[in-house]
């Protein structure tokens, strides 16, 4: 679980680097990291961590918000690239 958390943590901190609207990578992201957060907070133990992560995402979504679509996409991807190793090390689809 302490593993989970953490790699969760680096996704979220990863996409608060991240002026309007999200490109459509980064929706996609946003939605991948939403699905988990709503996976994951089925485990009790985990709720109040995902709560706290969702209040981070939620902020990093206006942070990608802000930036140029130049900058949002390439930040995006990755965390979508980090989100698919991370889904694989849990053994979810």
């Amino acid at each position: 679980m302490k593993k989970f958390v953490i790699i969760f943590s680096m996704l979220a901190m990863s996409s608060s680097v991240l002026a309007g609207e999200l490109t459509d990578t980064c929706k996609k992201y946003v939605g991948e990291v939403d699905d988990l957060i709503v996976e994951a907070s089925k485990n009790e133990a985990a709720k109040p961590q995902m709560d706290a992560l969702k209040a981070q995402m939620d902020q990093a979504k206006e942070q990608m918000a802000a930036m140029p679509a130049e900058q949002q996409d390439p930040a995006c991807q990755q965390g979508i690239e980090m989100m698919g190793k991370m889904k694989a090390s849990m053994g979810l689809k």
